[in-house]
């Protein structure tokens, strides 16, 4: 292809990605934990050949543009209270750990709405249990979770809840190596970014 229809190429390419993202941020205005993504350009670099075959430097030169990987907004959103005990929420920084993908990489979750997943495990909306591994008596009437993560449950013959878990927050060292999933759900390769855990309610 000719080099100045490639970079013409390049830029519509990187438009119609940009248009993309832009478009699934108005779509997922609403939706629960979802975090829009910015969009910036990069310049694409490839070597020129030798001035002479006495040079055997090559020079870099303009090749067009792309898009660089989407940066997610992970500020804190007003939240609004859904008088739902299962729905959950992060005011401030912090993921809740989910288990790993079968690859080994960290899910971490925003929040949103939990539900008891058919192994008894309290789990996030797509069926992946949270990495605390909380099970939830089979014969429990009600479920509390506290500020502070824990998880409280009203058990048959028992006249108090009884605590069946805590909630633990994590926090990437680089959010830019986030990769979403859906669901508010995102994925991280450890060998790129640790992860700090700390308890709700902590300063920081």
């Amino acid at each position: 292809m000719n080099g100045i229809f490639y970079i013409g190429a390049t830029g519509l390419n990187a438009q119609q990605n940009a248009v993309d993202i832009v478009a699934n941020n108005i779509t997922n205005l609403n939706t629960t934990a979802y975090k829009r993504s910015s969009v910036s350009f990069a310049e694409l670099i490839a070597p020129a050949a030798p001035s002479s075959a006495a040079d055997s430097r090559s020079m870099a030169t303009a090749a067009g543009v792309t898009i660089r990987p989407p940066m997610h907004d992970f500020s804190a959103a007003e939240l609004h209270p859904t008088n739902v005990a299962m729905d959950i929420a992060i005011r401030g920084q912090g993921f809740i750990p989910l288990g790993k993908t079968a690859e080994g990489e960290a899910l971490l979750w925003r929040g949103g709405t939990l539900h008891v997943n058919a192994d008894g495990y309290l789990a996030a909306p797509n069926g992946q249990p949270l990495e605390a591994m909380i099970a939830v008596p089979r014969d429990s009437s009600d479920l509390t979770i506290s500020t502070t993560g824990r998880v409280l449950a009203t058990v048959t013959g028992q006249e108090d809840p009884v605590e069946i878990g805590q909630i633990d927050l994590v926090m990437p060292s680089d959010t830019a190596r986030l990769v979403a999933t859906g669901d508010g759900i995102y994925r991280l390769d450890e060998s790129q970014a640790t992860l700090d855990v700390g308890t709700p309610g902590t300063e920081g």
